[in-house]
């Protein structure tokens, strides 16, 4: 339980690199779902999947995305990191499964 922190550091951290080529792009190279330009209801990502696919985007740049959306991707990362903090602080309180 106690490695579950750094796992979940490593994870983020190396997350871009293997979700940059998935996910519903538009012509241009965007990803429609993190925008919400196509309606991809149906589709969602765990939290640690939207955080690799945010980092990713912004990453990308300018190259595809335009200055308001990098904000707005920005804004939700940040949103994104404050959900998986808390959902790992309430995850440290539930009782652990001793049948393993």
């Amino acid at each position: 339980m106690q490695m579950l922190p750094q796992l979940c550091a490593i994870i983020l951290f190396m997350a871009p690199m293997a979700f940059a080529d998935q996910g519903v792009k538009t012509d241009t190279g965007k990803d429609a779902c993190l925008l919400d330009i196509n309606n991809c209801s149906g589709h969602y990502y765990d939290i640690v999947e939207k955080i690799a696919r945010l980092k990713a985007a912004i990453q990308i740049g300018t190259r595809v995305y335009s200055p308001k959306e990098l904000e707005h991707i920005e804004y939700l990362l940040k949103e994104s990191l404050i959900t998986a903090d808390r959902i790992d602080a309430d995850s440290s309180q539930v009782p652990e499964n001793k049948d393993r």
